[in-house]
């Protein structure tokens, strides 16, 4: 259960960015939907009569909204192609839109069966990784321990923690990896396996190994390659030495930018070169003047402006007035229904109920998150032109820059139009999945979207190759038969042309309507079952999951190739900060602690960089610097890109009792409870203590008490209702007591360190105050939050389940 639940964690915080460009992709086609099909589908519609999707009352599933839209296609994700969505949408269309409606087949193609065979692909890719990570047996699990094995990341931070316990008075040192370090250890985990399979071969091999029957002739000449090898290394050491000191002759380039002697210090340039690499970014060069450290420092605050505006931008288009409805009235608030109607009185246009921000006030904030994104760019040109264009280093992806630049420019002329003339289309939303796919992550998905196409392409043209022959057949053996079956059914029903047969056949090959579209023929003779047999195998089974199997190879194959390349840039960008702030000490260079500690001052100075308080400083050294020498050699510096990646804080053990009733806290009933409440591993989040597990056969009984109730609700029995609130209380009571325990044993700072006990501290003074209501007038408001009360407290079983084997 510990595995599935951790399993279910992991796939949740490293999917995001997969997820974001799912996200962005059904925004694209919502924005799509709405501009075309907005105002369409309602209740009332005259053109929907004796359709499925009028039959099934399908009309909250439409395109009146952003919303709605989502909520549309996120249907079809799950159930593939959904016919009577698709086919009531062709039914509404006037004349001059009947194509439209293909954007359906185009969303089943690009976004069902790539994009998230995409999805699926990562999830085995990651459950594979994981698996494989995890022992078999207890045996495997001891010779593990005994292997010698790479050593974890940042394995100090638990040594420090364990120091730090010890001290007087004891402090808790906590931290938390950020959302893109986690994502990072996925990563590597996933094409760990591999690597090493790839260098298992090479283990053990000595590169200067010489054959046993060689020459003089051959040995001569190892011998000389063997010295040339040798003297090169001593020259790249001697000139890392030189670029150790700075001085490299490009820094006179920089001169015409700035004053005299205004230079970056080792440490700024150092930190520029850390944060690159965070990113898996790595240049051969960087300039030295203070001038570029400025506009740098300018462009990383702006973008972190920049991607909250596009953020904004993103969620504004959820609450604008669909283009579709009336747009006049700039800045008075009006009701969804009131701006957006449709037909006669009697219908009914379905909103998703999110209020309608007025267009006067949706294209002011468009505006300035416009101008927010035009700061970027400008910075992003600056810092490019003025220092990196000199060396022709592109520091700056110049295609995402021009793209952007188009999309901004675009963007603002849209507006202008829009607040002009009132047009029924714009390009605004259009815009923002453009801003979005510059984003790095999708556009790292994007391309491995792009390098699969070609597979795809011949898969998916095989796939319709099959249902276009097998449209064929039926059209050819059921085009003429008008015949009536016993059931009623026409026969010939979806095969009385080929197009129509085509679409029969498309239909029933990518959804589970292929029951209702192959009844007619099979009640008529169940030889024509053995026909559909074949095709659904070929259609549905075959090449659907082929196309899988093609995603998840050519994904895993791609995203391999981009972490190797992630890898090595970060590496090389890491090593060159070493060689930047390290020196030399008894022939080895290390990194000293004041040294140290200028590189995190200069890492602070960055807007996008998380910051790492002055007074944490020397426990992430000391968690860094494995051999307590009092500096970081290369490879404890290589773990510094973990460390800026942490968020770190200490938090006193023990409670202020034990300051300020020094007595109370040392009897022997304290003794006990403090035992209770630490008898554990503070670090292991799986580890329980005393008091959690008694806790937890609490939590327990409160659930089978709440599964009884909710029975006796289910069967209108009233007859036990006092029992239940009387019982309900006496467990409010015990959370209380449990609180009451944990505030006399630990501090509120370590208490309130932890996510799950800050959610028992509220659901359990939420239970307890609900429950008193029980014993004042107004008992009707509380019988309806007991309820939701319980549901909260219940969550915390979750605990439960993570912690159990």
């Amino acid at each position: 259960v510990a595995f599935m639940f951790n399993c279910v964690c992991t796939l949740l915080a490293s999917a995001r960015d997969i997820l974001l460009f799912l996200l962005v992709i059904v925004y694209a086609y919502s924005a799509i939907g709405c501009m075309l099909f907005g105002g369409c589908l309602y209740l009332g519609n005259e053109k929907l009569e004796g359709s499925e999707y009028e039959e099934t009352k399908l009309f909250a599933l439409n395109f009146n909204d952003m919303i709605s839209a989502c909520s549309l296609w996120f249907v079809n994700l799950l159930c593939e192609y959904n016919a009577p969505i698709a086919d009531g949408v062709h039914q509404s269309l006037p004349a001059y839109k009947q194509s439209a409606w293909l954007v359906f087949p185009m969303f089943y193609f690009t976004v069902v069966i790539l994009a998230f065979e995409l999805v699926a692909a990562f999830t085995i890719e990651t459950f594979v990784a994981l698996t494989s990570d995890q022992p078999e047996s207890d045996d495997e699990e001891e010779l593990a321990d005994d292997d010698e094995v790479e050593e974890p990341k940042l394995e100090g931070l638990e040594k420090l923690a364990a120091e730090l316990l010890e001290e007087d008075p004891p402090l808790c040192f906590h931290y938390t990896k950020s959302a893109s370090a986690e994502q990072e250890e996925v990563y590597e985990m996933m094409f760990k396996n591999e690597e090493e399979e790839e260098n298992e071969g090479d283990e053990g091999e000595d590169p200067w190994a010489l054959e046993e029957n060689a020459d003089e002739e051959a040995k001569e000449r190892w011998v000389l390659a063997k010295e040339l090898w040798e003297a090169r290394e001593q020259l790249g050491k001697i000139k890392s030495g030189q670029d150790m000191e700075g001085s490299e002759s490009d820094e006179g380039d920089d001169m015409e930018y700035e004053e005299k002697d205004t230079k970056m210090s080792k440490y700024e340039r150092a930190a520029w070169m850390l944060e690159d690499a965070i990113s898996g970014r790595g240049f051969e060069w960087y300039p030295e003047s203070m001038a570029a450290r400025k506009v740098y420092l300018s462009y990383r605050a702006r973008e972190v402006a920049y991607y909250k505006s596009i953020a904004v931008m993103f969620i504004l288009g959820y609450f604008e007035v669909p283009l579709w409805c009336d747009t006049s009235a700039s800045f008075a608030f009006k009701g969804g229904q009131e701006r957006c109607q449709v037909g006669g009185p009697e219908s009914i246009a379905y909103l998703s109920g999110l209020p309608q921000i007025p267009p006067g006030f949706t294209m002011l904030i468009e505006l300035i998150c416009l101008i927010t994104v035009y700061l970027k760019l400008r910075s992003e040109r600056k810092l490019q032109k003025k220092f990196f264009d000199k060396k022709k280093v592109n520091y700056i992806n110049g295609t995402f820059f021009a793209v952007c630049y188009i999309a901004m420019l675009t963007s603002v002329w849209d507006v202008w139009i829009f607040g002009t003339f009132r047009p029924s289309a714009r390009l605004a939303p259009y815009m923002r999945v453009v801003f979005m796919v510059c984003i790095p992550a999708v556009n790292r998905l994007l391309k491995a979207l792009v390098g699969i196409i070609n597979e795809w392409l011949s898969v998916v043209s095989f796939w319709m190759g099959t249902v276009g022959f097998f449209a064929w057949i039926g059209v050819t053996l059921l085009n003429d038969n008008e015949e009536v079956n016993t059931a009623g059914m026409k026969v010939n029903e979806g095969f009385d042309s080929f197009g129509s047969s085509v679409y029969t056949m498309f239909v029933a090959s990518s959804s589970d309507d292929f029951v209702d579209k192959f009844n007619p023929t099979f009640t008529q003779n169940r030889a024509y079952g053995l026909l559909w047999i074949v095709c659904l195998f070929l259609s549905n089974f075959l090449f659907l999951n082929l196309i899988l199997a093609m995603i998840f190879e050519k994904y895993a194959e791609s995203f391999k190739n981009e972490m190797k390349k992630f890898q090595k840039n970060q590496t090389g960008s890491l090593h060159k900060a070493f060689r930047l702030v390290s020196t030399s000490v008894e022939g080895e260079r290390v990194v000293k602690e004041q040294d140290f500690f200028e590189l995190i001052r200069a890492l602070n100075e960055s807007a996008s960089m998380q910051t790492l308080d002055e007074g944490h400083m020397k426990y992430v050294f000391r968690a860094l610097d494995d051999d307590e020498g009092g500096s970081l050699e290369k490879e404890e510096f290589e773990c510094v890109i973990d460390a800026i990646q942490f968020t770190f804080w200490i938090t006193p053990k023990y409670s202020s009792l034990e300051r300020k009733m020094p007595g109370v806290y040392k009897s022997q009933t304290m003794k006990v409870l403090k035992e209770w409440v630490w008898d554990k591993d503070p670090y292991d989040e799986n580890a329980t203590s005393k008091l959690d597990i008694i806790m937890n056969v609490i939590l327990l009984l409160n659930t089978v008490v709440v599964v009884a109730e909710s029975y006796y609700d289910m069967q209108h029995i009233s007859t036990y209702t006092n029992m239940f609130t009387f019982v309900e209380t006496i467990f409010g009571l015990l959370y209380v007591v449990e609180f009451m325990i944990l505030m006399m044993c630990m501090s509120w700072a370590e208490y309130t360190s932890s996510t799950s006990r800050i959610f028992d501290c509220f659901t359990t003074w939420l239970l307890f105050c609900v429950s008193m209501l029980y014993y004042v007038p107004f008992a009707n408001l509380e019988r309806g939050l007991m309820h939701y009360a319980n549901i909260l407290r219940l969550l915390r079983l979750i605990r439960v389940l993570k912690s159990a084997q």
